[in-house]
């Protein structure tokens, strides 16, 4: 269950697994990283990190001030998301990596179409809702008790 991150990172590194030339295809720097084909557990899986797929998930992680948002919390310009969202053009690899690492399964996911999401994904996927659902559970128990106690004779 490989799966390549020099990919998207556009580097070999001995902390990233290696890829051979026939697993992956890169493109160039943001703009042109439309369309690249990865491959996981042998299967090929299309992903196109473009300006729609990314600039989707970002204003669904901020939905206020997008642009601004992204800038202070992701160290990304402002200009250079309004370049993903309104021209279709993509981060580079490296930001693409960083945003992977950064937001997980749920980022990742948003690059791949359901239907061609590996099984690993999903289970990741899945994990990680599941976290959040239930850090949400103990944040609102927590409120509830604080509330209880506030009120209590």
């Amino acid at each position: 269950m490989a799966v390549s991150l020099v990919a998207l990172s556009g580097k070999s590194s001995s902390r990233l697994p290696s890829a051979h030339a026939s697993d992956t295809r890169e493109a160039g720097k943001s703009g042109r990283n439309c369309g690249k084909v990865f491959r996981f557990s042998g299967q090929s899986c299309q992903i196109r990190p473009d300006g729609g797929d990314v600039a989707a998930f970002l204003r669904s992680v901020y939905p206020v001030k997008t642009a601004a948002s992204v800038e202070a919390a992701e160290g990304i310009s402002a200009d250079t998301y309004r370049k993903w969202e309104s021209a279709g053009c993509a981060p580079s690899h490296a930001t693409t990596l960083r945003l992977i690492l950064r937001h997980g399964p749920e980022f990742l996911a948003a690059l791949v179409p359901e239907g061609e999401r590996p099984d690993w994904l999903e289970g990741a996927l899945k994990s990680q809702r599941q976290a959040r659902l239930e850090a949400e559970i103990a944040e609102r128990r927590k409120a509830l008790e604080h509330l209880s106690a506030a009120t209590a004779p």
